[in-house]
């Protein structure tokens, strides 16, 4: 718990946007690891294994309050803080324009954006935590990648090559 604590709860938070609720998310994701570490695989690797169990709860949880949307955690942990007013006040722009972006972007786009740019998770991780294939995933991320920037172009965010 001590070692994915804090990720877990940031997890759960980006898919629950409730912070007790992502308490709760994340004692009971613990509370299942514990109760499930006999059928552990050897082979599989922990955080996956502990990611996919809040994945997957968090979105059961998220199910049953017919609550849709998956928002994610907007994090203002300094990527502008070297710059100079002016500069921070643009780039929080074109940050809080990519943000919305990504979020108009359907669940299984965002799901692989998110786990692939922010949590910096590899193809095959982001298989083992979603349950798809690995070329489901690199499909998604592909996919992904294209409508974000059309939508960015579209939105004047960034000029198209």
């Amino acid at each position: 718990m001590r070692r994915y604590g804090d990720q877990v709860l940031r997890l759960a938070y980006s898919y629950l946007k409730d912070v007790e609720e992502a308490k709760d998310a994340a004692q009971e994701v613990f509370l299942k690891v514990f109760l499930s570490l006999p059928k552990f695989r050897q082979e599989e690797m922990p955080y996956t294994w502990i990611y996919r169990v809040t994945v997957n709860l968090c979105r059961d949880r998220l199910r049953k309050k017919k609550h849709f949307l998956w928002q994610f955690l907007e994090d203002d942990s300094g990527l502008v803080s070297s710059l100079n007013t002016e500069d921070q006040a643009l780039a929080k722009l074109e940050e809080k324009e990519i943000f919305m972006a990504v979020m108009s972007l359907p669940e299984k786009y965002r799901e692989v954006i998110f786990l692939y740019y922010l949590y910096q998770f590899n193809i095959n991780q982001i298989s083992a935590i979603t349950g798809a294939g690995k070329a489901l995933v690199k499909t998604r991320l592909h996919r992904a990648r294209k409508k974000l920037k059309k939508l960015l172009i579209a939105n004047g965010v960034v000029e198209s090559a």
